[in-house]
């Protein structure tokens, strides 16, 4: 969203000089300066910029829509308008992929294994047990034979030993399990060694991503501006003609169009790799 909204405010930027170029030429026509030539490539220039203009907004509102959908709001989400686009800085990877949900699901999932096994087995086992009993039995009448009174204490210990004797139903849930176990800890593997290469390739990612925004900041956008403001003082003082300017213009522009593009896909490259390592 962020960057949808920079570009658009690039291209409105275009759009005002544009229309201004627009209205000069028109005005040269009137005058007879120049040829219906200069005015027809000004409208076809501007054109083009106000049909970008208006794909872009178009994409702002559909990624609106989407933050709707995933938020499950009543209506449309945005961000504020003034939101800038800005480098992400790559967090501390010391763990790599170690700290994939991915991984950690999997890993939980071999534990809950090793837990049922030992449950199951533990089923096995004898099961002892042991009881003591401490009671007294008083006679209704006195002459009884034999006779006891609250004083008489009876004593009883009971112990006991359970074994399993249908084993073989117990054994194959073992077996079960521990071939479930098996299955878990193959799938770990298998799902390690594909996030390791595609972290390889979301740093290869990173560092193509990372090569063409320095390219861009460090020299395009420079020369970028320089074509702009030399163009303009040029073009205002008659050592250039439309045609030339608008050339510089656009040239000027379709870079700073391929900066925002170059920040974005490096933004999108830091995030897959902070999704690989789970930060």
């Amino acid at each position: 969203m962020a960057y949808l909204q920079e570009k658009e405010r690039l291209l409105e930027t275009q759009d005002t000089l544009l229309a201004g170029f627009v209205r000069a030429a028109e005005l040269r026509v009137r005058t007879g300066e120049t040829t219906m030539l200069e005015k027809a490539t000004a409208e076809v220039q501007l054109g083009e910029v106000r049909n970008r203009l208006a794909q872009t907004r178009a994409d702002i509102q559909i990624g609106q829509i989407r933050l709707q959908t995933l938020l499950q709001a009543t209506e449309p989400v945005g961000i504020p308008v003034d939101t800038r686009l800005s480098r992400r800085a790559l967090p501390d990877l010391a763990t790599a992929t170690a700290d994939n949900p991915a991984l950690a699901w999997s890993r939980q999932q071999i534990a809950l294994g090793q837990a049922a096994t030992a449950v199951t087995k533990a089923r096995l086992a004898p099961d002892f047990s042991i009881g003591y009993l401490n009671q007294s039995l008083i006679t209704p009448e006195a002459n009884a034979d034999p006779s006891y009174t609250a004083g008489n204490r009876f004593h009883v210990a009971e112990f006991g030993v359970s074994v399993p004797i249908f084993r073989k139903a117990q054994k194959s849930r073992i077996q079960a399990s521990k071939i479930g176990q098996q299955i878990a800890q193959t799938n770990l593997e298998a799902h390690t060694r594909q996030l390791e290469g595609q972290y390889q390739e979301a740093f290869q990612e990173y560092d193509k991503q990372r090569n063409a925004l320095d390219y861009y900041e460090k020299t395009a956008l420079p020369a970028a501006g320089l074509l702009l403001s030399n163009g303009q003082k040029s073009y205002r003082a008659g050592d250039v003609g439309y045609l030339e300017y608008v050339q510089a213009l656009s040239r000027a522009n379709d870079i700073r169009l391929a900066y925002l593009e170059a920040l974005d896909g490096y933004n999108e490259a830091v995030i897959r790799i902070e999704w690989l390592a789970g930060k």
